[in-house]
């Protein structure tokens, strides 16, 4: 499986390549040169992005195949397919190189400053230099004029850049983490924003008054203030797609240009790239932001030294899993004589214990059972789907794998014990909770170290 995974991901990477390449040179080489339109290298640079450097070889390779191949049979021909081929990878792999290190650098906080390195890469450095070295490939190879081919790759590529490049990095990134790219009960608003975009784009570029160009763009920064980040990124790859059609075929708002053909093309890139440069930085911020709230949110529910939930999570799960009458057990647990503890160790080290103690009960318990710490030395675990002798066993386990660690602490080894009281969970879990306390209090009443469950 991890063999033909491997090969595959590569695989997909550089048939879209391939097509991106062949599309563009195929319908954007209006005067015989290089396509004025690529996205080839942000398909690449987005997967370079998000895989580890150990796997970048053979999707490096099979992008240069692919990139020979467009090249060769629907561009310049197989003596200059060669060497543009090593310049469009060296494009991808320098972009990818270059925003690995200002994410490592700047995110998440300086976010401005991760939208103007990314810019100043992708939109000048880069295909700057790949630009130069296509420009002089053309002229020596196809004995084309270097000007003209320079300008036109550079745009192209810069263009093709800044626009795809961060929906291409935010899908690659969804798809590698199995996250998904809508988030659940959001489809239908995300078709509705995508479906507007479609319309918007095809009515402005459709008819020829340029002033109505400016709707896309607001549409798009106001998306992105409020929607996901990926609806965001999509807007200008809609624009790109929809209104790059129309252009081609001779339609729109940039048709009442005296140029030729091709320069049109690029003042509609143009246009779009500006578009992806006001949107972007919105959602950078929106991102940050989202990202701070989650930690705020994270933070207020979890337990500060153990890392485990707090009293308020665990009681929140516990009205939600009563609530669906879903069957659980609840366990209450408190390390015996943890005041002797602090007396005889000091305070620090029974901090230890306690980080020590929730390291222990978390890998001993089930994946699905929720364990938090809602006292000073008073835990409590969640069991879910146990009936109430499963939950006695899985106690006792614990209970055992507790007593049989001396926990290391920087006062030396010090031996924990734990008393737990076990009860059913109901619909009214606060007598559920109450009875697991009881319990607990038998157990300890009854001499420590041992189980006891609700009547």
């Amino acid at each position: 499986m991890d063999i033909k995974r491997s090969f595959m991901a590569p695989a997909i990477t550089s048939l879209l390549y391939f097509v991106g390449a062949a599309l563009s040179v195929h319908y954007s080489r209006f005067s015989g040169g290089v396509a004025m339109i690529w996205i080839s290298t942000a398909i690449l640079a987005g997967r370079l992005l998000v895989i580890r450097r150990m796997r970048w070889p053979a999707t490096l390779a099979g992008c240069f195949v692919a990139s020979v191949l467009a090249t060769g049979l629907a561009g310049l021909g197989w003596l200059a397919a060669l060497p543009l081929g090593l310049v469009n990878i060296a494009e991808a792999l320098a972009a990818a190189v270059i925003l690995r290190r200002l994410f490592a650098t700047c995110w998440p906080d300086e976010p401005f400053e991760l939208v103007a390195g990314y810019y100043l890469a992708t939109g000048v450095m880069v295909p700057a230099l790949s630009a130069i070295v296509a420009g002089l490939v053309t002229s020596i190879i196809a004995g084309l004029p270097f000007e003209a081919n320079l300008y036109r790759w550079f745009v192209g590529h810069a263009v093709g850049l800044v626009t795809v490049l961060p929906f291409a990095a935010y899908v690659a990134w969804a798809v590698r983490n199995g996250q998904r790219l809508i988030p659940r009960g959001k489809g239908l608003p995300s078709a509705l924003i995508a479906g507007t975009m479609i319309l918007l784009t095809f009515g402005v570029f459709s008819q020829p008054f340029r002033g109505l160009m400016v709707l896309p763009l607001v549409f798009t920064m106001f998306t992105a203030m409020w929607a996901e980040a990926v609806m965001a990124l999509l807007l200008p790859v809609i624009l790109a797609l929809v209104g790059g059609v129309l252009t081609i075929h001779g339609l729109g708002p940039l048709m009442g240009l005296d140029v030729e053909a091709g320069d049109r093309i690029q003042a509609f890139q143009l246009f779009v790239a500006v578009t992806m440069l006001c949107t972007l930085p919105i959602v950078v911020e929106q991102e940050r932001r989202r990202r701070q709230i989650a930690e705020l949110s994270r933070a207020a529910m979890t337990d500060p030294l153990t890392g485990l939930a707090n009293r308020r999570a665990f009681f929140d799960f516990l009205e939600k899993i009563a609530e669906q009458h879903r069957p659980a057990c609840l366990a209450i647990l408190d390390i015996d004589h943890f005041k002797q503890i602090n007396d005889r160790y000091g305070h620090a080290v029974g901090d230890q214990v306690l980080r020590e103690f929730a390291s222990v009960a978390t890998r001993s318990l089930r994946s699905n059972d929720l364990i938090a710490r809602i006292g000073g030395e008073e835990f409590a675990v969640l069991l879910l789907d146990a009936t109430i002798e499963e939950a006695q066993r899985i106690g006792e386990r614990l209970g055992a794998c507790i007593a049989e660690v001396a926990f290391q602490t920087t006062g030396g080894a010090v031996p924990v014990t734990v008393s737990t009281g076990v009860a059913a969970l109901t619909s009214d879990c606060d007598a559920a909770f109450d009875a697991a306390d009881r319990a607990l209090y038998r157990a300890k009443t009854s001499g420590r170290a041992r189980l006891a469950v609700a009547a």
